[in-house]
């Protein structure tokens, strides 16, 4: 008999006339109904994902390069936000310096001053400029002060934006995974090329916006689900499709795809877990246990100027959910 082994991304790994159970658990082996048919579903869908891998190796040589970037540029900012820790300490040697003025004069190298912020710690030593007098001096340490607590504020912002800008990388990397044809990629190349990547991506010219063609799931209760494989889709079904009526899925604080159950009334709590897990299924979480936040649409907004993918929801609940790839596969609309 004819059988395709795959592995669980349904990918085919090899075929056989008989079921192989040496892969291991994360494998199995699917009954075709000929050989014909087993040829071309091997052959075919390799080939394809072949093809994809092939056809996105300048999407992920663009990601992994503006990933490496990035996270080196967070640890420089940390370092240096590191230093500004020496901003209150410059503070309290201003004050100590600015109380003292009539007791120190022009030309002393050092100031050994009672600390009046601790008592109890031994008086501190202060460097002096010895050009400059006590009220330059004091001077000094506060424009050091004054400059540290700027570029804490700044560094602290600089750090979170590159943060943030990982996080959608982290997305982007996501959606490679659930391409599923030229569509997905040729999408996930405007995306990059319309999120300021344009300069990096060479020899690409823009093209019209490509109709997004999200994943589409029935329930058992006979509620239509649909499924975001990328950010251009994930911004579609959630600022251009949903309804307030409608319930929202995403996987809890990591990339995964927006998740739009359509209805009018309140579900089933079967419709609300098979919708949760697929939201769980297409994301980066693995295992058992998935933390799903779910929520009306109409909480759910998309800041102004924010990445591609990127909303915002304060009102919802979490569900957790242990995705059934087979169920899910059958409520897939082909």
């Amino acid at each position: 008999k004819p059988y395709l082994i795959v592995n669980e991304a349904d990918e085919p790994v090899e075929f056989s006339y008989t079921p192989l159970d040496f892969f291991g658990v994360n494998y199995k082996s699917v009954e075709m109904a000929s050989f014909g048919k087993l040829v071309d579903a091997y052959f075919g869908k390799k080939g394809k994902n072949e093809r994809i891998r092939q056809k996105s190796t300048d999407i992920f040589k663009l990601l992994s390069n503006a990933e490496a970037r990035i996270t080196k540029k967070i640890a420089l900012q940390t370092e240096e936000l590191s230093q500004c820790d020496k901003a209150e300490e410059y503070r309290i040697m201003a004050d100590l310096l600015t109380s003292s003025l009539y007791a120190l004069k022009r030309g002393e190298e050092k100031a050994v001053l009672v600390n009046y912020y601790d008592e109890a710690c031994p008086p501190i030593e202060i460097p002096l400029d010895s050009r400059l007098s006590p009220s330059q001096n004091a001077q000094r340490y506060y424009k050091k002060y004054s400059k540290l607590k700027k570029a804490k504020i700044e560094l602290t912002r600089q750090i979170e934006l590159a943060k943030k800008e990982l996080e959608y990388i982290e997305t982007v990397f996501d959606a490679l995974t659930k391409a599923d044809g030229e569509g997905d990629l040729a999408q996930i190349r405007d995306e990059l090329y319309h999120s300021g990547y344009a300069s990096r991506m060479k020899n690409y010219n823009a093209v019209k916006s490509l109709s997004p063609k999200p994943l589409k799931f029935i329930t058992s209760g006979g509620y239509t689900v649909i499924c975001g494989k990328n950010n251009t889709q994930n911004d579609y079904i959630t600022t251009k499709l949903a309804e307030k009526t409608d319930w929202w899925f995403h996987v809890k604080n990591l990339p995964g795809s927006h998740v739009l159950m359509q209805c009018k009334e309140e579900p089933s709590e079967v419709d609300f877990t098979e919708a949760a897990q697929i939201a769980a299924y297409y994301s980066k979480a693995e295992g058992n246990n998935i933390a799903v936040d779910y929520t009306n649409a109409k909480h759910v907004k998309k800041p102004a100027g924010s990445k591609p993918g990127y909303v915002i929801y304060h009102v919802n609940w979490t569900a957790y959910v242990t995705p059934d790839e087979k169920r899910i596969k059958e409520m897939q609309v082909k």
